[in-house]
C-alpha cells in the first residue's frame, strides 16, 4: 500500500477512535461561544502570527509551533478565541478559565483536543486526561517562551493571558488587543473552532489554509491566487511538506485548485522532461479559495469523507448538528 494510503488509513483510524472526546471537546467549545457576553460571526487572526512581509525579518511565530503533534498551535488559537468571545475589542486581559477542571467544565484541558492516552505502563498509571493535562502545561510554557501569552497572570493568578501574535520579544509587552477591522487580518467563519476544524486540521492545513486566506486577499487577480515559490519560501515559510497540503484541502473543498492541462489529475505534470531540458520554470497551481459555507458543517463528516475519497456534500442552508 503506497505511504500516503497508510497514513491516510492511520488518520481515519485516529478519527474514529477518538469521535467521543472529540463530541465532548467541540460541544464544549460551542458553549464557550455561546455563553460569551459577545456572540462572534468571524474569528481574527492577524496575519503577523503567520506571514513575514517586505522589510521584516525571521520567521513568524506559526513556524515554530506547528509541530506534527502537539497542540502548541491548537491551544494559542483557543486562547485568541476565547479572548475575542469574552472582549468586543481593546485590551482582552487575563482569562478567567483555569488550567483545568472536571471533563463537562470550561477548561484549557477540557478545550483540547489530543490523542493522548491512559499510560498503563508505569508502576501508577497515568489517565489519559492527566497526560493531555501535562500536554497543555507544555504548550503553555512554549507559546510563554515564543512571547505568545502570560502565565500565573493577575490576583488570583489566572492560567493565561494572550500577548499579541507576533510574539515580539523586548522591553515592552505586547498585550493582546482584539483586532480592529483596518489591522491586517485574515478572518474565519466562527465555526472554523466550534464544528471541529481547528481539531481535525493538521498543523500543515491550518498553515497552508491561513497562508491562502491572506494571499488571495492580496491578490488583484481574485477569485484565485497562484503560490509563487517565492511566496510560499520567503513570506509564509511553507516547506513542501506544508505546502502539499494542499491535496488534502481541496479534497475538503476549502482549497480549490483549479484544472491546469499541462497537468495530471494528481497534479504532476504532463512533459516534466520537456521542461527541464529547456531550463524553463514549469507552470505554478492557480488555487481558489473554497465557499465558507463549508466550515459550517460539522468537521468530523467532512474529513471522514475526505479520508474516503469521496468528495464533500452539497451545502446546507442551514446548521446542522455537531455530529452526523
Amino acid at each position: 500500500m503506497p505511504r500516503t494510503a497508510d497514513r491516510r488509513a492511520a488518520r481515519l483510524a485516529d478519527l474514529e477512535a477518538m469521535e467521543p472526546q472529540l463530541e465532548r471537546t467541540t460541544r464544549l467549545c460551542s458553549s464557550l461561544h455561546t455563553a460569551a457576553p459577545r456572540r462572534l460571526n468571524k474569528f481574527m487572526i492577524r496575519s503577523s502570527f503567520f506571514f513575514t512581509g517586505p522589510g521584516e525579518t525571521g520567521t513568524p511565530p506559526i513556524v515554530r509551533l506547528a509541530a506534527p503533534r502537539g497542540v502548541n498551535l491548537q491551544l494559542y488559537l483557543l486562547i485568541l478565541f476565547e479572548a475575542q468571545c469574552r472582549k468586543p475589542n481593546g485590551f482582552a486581559g487575563p482569562s478567567p478559565l483555569p488550567l483545568n477542571s472536571r471533563e463537562e467544565v470550561h477548561s484549557w484541558t477540557s478545550l483540547t483536543f489530543s490523542k493522548a492516552t491512559q499510560n498503563d505502563g508505569l508502576k501508577t498509571p497515568i489517565s489519559a486526561r492527566a497526560n493531555r493535562e501535562r500536554q497543555v502545561r507544555s504548550a503553555l510554557k512554549r507559546l510563554a517562551d515564543e512571547g505568545l501569552i502570560q502565565r500565573n497572570v493577575g490576583t488570583p493568578p489566572r492560567a493565561v493571558m494572550a500577548l499579541d501574535e507576533s510574539g515580539k520579544q523586548g522591553t515592552e509587552t505586547a498585550y493582546y488587543h482584539v483586532p480592529d477591522p483596518f489591522e491586517s487580518v485574515i478572518t474565519i467563519p466562527m465555526e472554523f473552532v466550534t464544528q471541529g476544524w481547528l481539531y481535525l486540521l493538521t498543523p500543515a492545513e491550518i498553515r497552508f489554509y491561513f497562508a491562502f486566506r491572506h494571499l488571495e486577499k492580496r491578490y488583484l487577480r481574485r477569485p484565485g491566487a497562484y503560490f509563487s515559490p517565492e511566496a510560499r519560501t520567503s513570506e509564509y515559510f511553507l516547506p513542501r511538506d506544508v505546502y502539499e497540503s494542499h491535496l488534502m484541502l481541496d479534497r475538503l473543498g476549502l482549497i480549490k485548485r483549479v484544472a491546469d492541462p499541462r497537468r495530471r489529475s494528481d497534479g504532476k505534470l504532463v512533459d516534466f522532461p520537456s521542461y527541464a531540458e529547456r531550463g524553463e520554470k514549469w507552470p505554478i497551481h492557480l488555487f481558489q479559495l473554497g465557499d465558507d459555507s463549508l466550515l459550517r458543517q460539522p468537521a468530523h463528516e467532512s474529513v471522514r469523507r475526505a479520508l474516503l475519497n469521496r468528495p464533500p456534500r452539497p451545502q446546507r442552508t442551514q446548521i446542522g448538528p455537531l455530529f452526523s
